[in-house]
């Protein structure tokens, strides 16, 4: 339920139901009980509850009015009744409850058992939270504004299919030229959701908003909502407006802009009685040591996440940590022999300047650019470390499209071309990653020319195809570096470029999926060749090479496949 019309942002509206979902809940097991509402008795609890009565029709053009009597206790549950009735010169008269400035909490997974009305044709139930700082000023939809479940939408009624559709949205600031920027989802159940009690859950937390259906049913069911809350660079970043205390809100509307029925005579639902929506409870529940709520008589406040190190994601065999513990990089300029720079920050650029064959990082003279395609990301701040161990920015974005999110290093159409003619089976394609977000932990696409891999713990779907994985970083803030050999890359396309010496296209494209919000961090895309002072050729099919321990240059180790530089007694081998 939105508190007024639901115009939206040209730029930031996003096509509902095309999510890449991930499957189960945190188990209960996780949580406490913190508080919760069976609706015992025979009145509804005061100290917790107000009782909504006016007929300003929500912003929505709604027909109802909203009137104390239409809401009470029986039976054990709350009862919303709507009703085919004027009062107040509106034609019908409906409930609505709220917990504004009485009971809120922030993070954590509140569940609903509720039984919604037959909202055919034009009623309009919902379980929904709106940001409690509204009970100090704060305005829609600065407040922010979760929706766990509508239903009765147009698009249900059209499809003659309403009784198993519903949906769930997120609206938040700021509202511009009479707009807001709001992600919505739908969902077409394969049985009613309106012949019986159902569960409605919101998983919340640092990190991301998720939403499910039926738990108590299926714990294995995936989200039918779910968006990243990471993003807080820019005022229209959800992560700014989802991270303080909520309250509840439980409402019958009539008719108005969801439902698509703007006349007395379009509503069918109540000509022959009146219907009710009934909420068995409402509990909600917060992980041990993440408290924050207030609820009569107590209160908590989050201390904010720990910072835990992950010690079970593995980096595969061309991955390394990008910063010692003392935060000196672990890649230096020595380790090079030659450089073709993508792009990489001003400090390391001048280090390697003496080594460096091209240098195609956006801006400057070099017709080189970087592109979001579509508006697919936003830019997010940097602060602290980049990879190389320097204090200078390194790229962060997050992902701002359901459609799937790509940008690329390619040429102004005034350049003349890259020229990557001198990559051979010599040279090594370096790009570090980082991430804050574990429980997202996403997968990104990497594809030079028209070779393309992954890095992450699942493989990356391609229009289908999922690529192949080169290695994944841990979700804790550490740099993680992956060394390539070309050699494999050209394993993936022999051809990545059509005409390596003058490129206009693609050289580097990187792709993050579409999860909305997700965020993408990286640092220092360039290809080098090793320096290869002091070593040794070998063929790895003779006694010599066989005999050589199974780490590269970096420490890391390889494969018995593996063709690189290895290291045995301080003594450096190149494995052909």
């Amino acid at each position: 339920m939105t508190i007024a019309k639901r115009n939206i942002l040209a730029l930031l509206t996003l096509a509902a139901g095309t999510m890449t979902l991930q499957a189960a809940a945190p188990s209960l097991d996780s949580y406490r009980l913190v508080w919760s509402d069976e609706f015992e008795g025979t009145t509804l609890d005061p100290s917790i509850w107000n009782i909504e009565v006016n007929g300003n029709g929500g912003g929505n053009n709604e027909l109802q009015y909203y009137a104390a009597e239409n809401v009470s206790v029986a039976d054990g549950c709350l009862v919303l009744t709507a009703r085919k009735e004027n009062k107040n010169g509106r034609a019908f008269t409906s409930g609505r409850v709220n917990t504004l400035g009485k009971a809120a909490f922030m993070h954590g997974r509140i569940d609903a058992r509720l039984k919604m009305p037959r909202t055919a044709n034009g009623l309009w139930p919902a379980f929904w939270l709106m940001g409690n700082d509204m009970s100090t000023g704060t305005g829609w939809p600065y407040c922010g504004e979760i929706d766990v479940m509508e239903a009765g939408n147009v698009n249900g009624i059209n499809r003659g299919t309403q009784d198993r559709y519903m949906g769930g949205a997120l609206h938040w600031g700021p509202y511009v030229g009479g707009g807001h920027p709001m992600y919505a989802t739908d969902l077409t159940a394969t049985y009613s959701l309106q012949d019986d009690f159902h569960l409605f859950s919101l998983v919340w937390d640092d990190y991301k908003i998720e939403m499910y259906l039926d738990l108590d049913r299926n714990p294995n069911a995936a989200p039918y909502f779910r968006m990243s809350i990471n993003d807080k660079s820019s005022e229209n970043s959800p992560g700014r407006y989802f991270h303080k205390q909520f309250f509840i809100l439980f409402n019958v509307a009539i008719g108005g802009n969801y439902t698509g029925i703007y006349n007395t005579n379009g509503i069918t639902a109540l000509a022959q009685e009146e219907r009710a929506m009934l909420v068995d409870y409402v509990r909600v529940y917060q992980r041990p040591g993440r408290e924050d709520y207030t609820f009569p008589g107590s209160s908590a406040i989050d201390p904010g996440p720990s910072t835990e190190i992950d010690d079970k994601t593995e980096l595969g065999q061309y991955g390394t940590f990008s910063l010692a513990e003392d935060n000196k990089p672990t890649f230096t300029a020595s380790k090079g022999k030659d450089y073709v720079i993508i792009d990489a920050d001003e400090q390391f650029r001048r280090q390697v300047e003496p080594l460096t064959i091209a240098d195609y990082t956006p801006g400057g003279n070099n017709k080189s650019r970087l592109q979001v395609w579509n508006s697919s990301y936003t830019t997010g701040s940097t602060e602290g470390l980049n990879s190389m161990g320097n204090e200078e920015p390194w790229r962060r974005f997050f992902v701002n499209s359901t459609q799937g999110s790509t940008l690329s290093y390619r040429e102004f159409l005034t350049g003349t071309g890259k020229d990557l003619s001198m990559l051979n089976d010599e040279y090594y394609l370096h790009i570090a990653f980082r991430g804050n977000d574990p429980d997202s932990h996403t997968t990104h696409a990497i594809r030079i020319g028209s070779a393309s891999f992954c890095i992450g713990n699942v493989a990356f779907d391609d229009n289908g195809t999922p690529l192949p994985i080169m290695g994944d970083f841990p979700r804790d803030g550490r740099w993680t570096s992956f060394d390539i050999p070309y050699s494999e890359i050209l394993k993936l396309d022999p051809q990545p470029f059509v005409d390596p010496k003058v490129i206009k296209g693609d050289v580097v494209t990187i792709m993050s999926g579409n999860e909305w919000g997700a965020q993408l961090n990286y640092d220092a895309i360039f290809f080098y060749r090793p320096n290869l002072s002091g070593v040794t050729t070998v063929r790895a099919d003779k006694p010599a090479g066989q005999d050589l321990p199974p780490c590269d240059l970096l420490g890391r180790p390889v494969g018995p496949d593996y063709r690189g530089i290895v290291i045995k007694d301080g003594k450096k081998f190149l494995i052909q």
